[in-house]
């Protein structure tokens, strides 16, 4: 693996815990575990997949929003060209 000079003070790990209960009960149980296993280590960042998703998708939600918004006025623009087209073309 390829540490950057920075982060290689402190090693980032991002470990995901499936459950059946509540996920907030688990992670507790989870913090604990890790305590146990090295004291020094922190869990600072811990959360349930919900607004981990939620965070991530963010992004590609607007631009998938702006992708549908300029091809809605592309269509109209088309529609307003075929009409102008048609209306002075004779039949």
């Amino acid at each position: 693996m390829y540490f950057p000079a920075v982060v290689r003070q402190a090693a980032l790990l991002d470990v995901a815990v499936r459950t059946q209960g509540r996920p907030e009960d688990t992670l507790t149980g989870v913090r604990r575990k890790v305590h146990d296993l090295d004291p020094e280590l922190a869990v600072s960042a811990a959360r349930t997949m919900n607004p981990w998703v939620a965070g991530n998708a963010v992004q590609p939600r607007f631009q998938a929003a702006l992708f549908a918004a300029f091809a809605c006025v592309a269509l109209l623009i088309a529609a307003v060209g075929i009409y102008g087209v048609l209306s002075y073309s004779s039949f």
